[in-house]
């Protein structure tokens, strides 16, 4: 997203472009397909998102671009890493019993931004890694062969590899399903990001069924007679 005011002054909209009361009727097959909306996971979301906003108490950020200040996503070429994606598309992850091949740093690591971390993970011969802001976290990953994509949680961040990340998979369930690492990360799941078990397994469901068909995509939303298209890197 661009723009020529502060985007992080933007507050969220009271309804999802997906909602009835909204655009649903002009995009049904974008909203029950491509992107498997729930309505009720959303309004509870929405719901969080309010009384996050009324409250006196820390909130979670909302969602940031990563890289450089001027909301650019960073070139980590320089660092052996041509190939980068914001975090939201899907942050790199494993299923039980493939996690370990990963190393974590943070500030007491002298990792503090996403260079920083793609630095830390070059110096150690990482075939990929990520950086979180949010979190202010770096992952360095030594293996691609069971890596995935997340499905259903939406984080901030970058993620970097040494091959394609459009590559990845995604992941036959979410992090914070019960199969997968729930009980490691209950608080996470539940109160970070408010994770809704139903809501995913629709969206596993849309992904799969999207995967193994090949039909003429929806084009994405118009906003003011203008179409909103994905940019390449190319």
């Amino acid at each position: 997203e661009f723009s020529r005011t502060p985007l992080s002054d933007l507050s969220y909209c009271e309804k999802s472009l997906c909602d009835d009361e909204w655009y649903y009727a002009d995009y049904q097959e974008y909203c029950d397909v491509e992107m498997g909306f729930d309505s009720a996971a959303c309004e509870a979301k929405i719901a969080t998102l309010n009384q996050g906003s009324t409250s006196s108490t820390t909130t979670t950020a909302p969602p940031q671009k990563p890289g450089t200040d001027d909301g650019q996503l960073d070139d980590f070429s320089m660092y052996g890493y041509p190939y980068s994606m914001d975090a939201a598309e899907g942050y790199q992850t494993f299923p039980p019993g493939f996690g370990e091949d990963q190393e974590y740093f943070n500030a007491t690591n002298g990792v503090t931004d996403a260079r920083s971390c793609a630095a830390k993970c070059q110096e150690l011969d990482a075939s990929s890694g990520a950086w979180n802001p949010r979190w202010e976290s770096c992952w360095c990953y030594f293996s691609q062969l069971e890596i995935c994509k997340e499905p259903c949680l939406e984080e901030v961040g970058v993620e970097f590899s040494r091959t394609p990340l459009t590559d990845l998979s995604y992941c036959e369930k979410s992090l914070c399903d019960s199969e997968w690492y729930y009980a490691d990360y209950q608080d996470y799941c539940d109160v970070d990001m408010s994770f809704d078990s139903a809501a995913c397994d629709a969206k596993i469901a849309a992904l799969s069924q999207q995967s193994q068909s090949s039909p003429t995509p929806t084009p994405p939303p118009e906003v003011d007679g203008i179409t909103i298209n994905e940019c390449s890197d190319t």
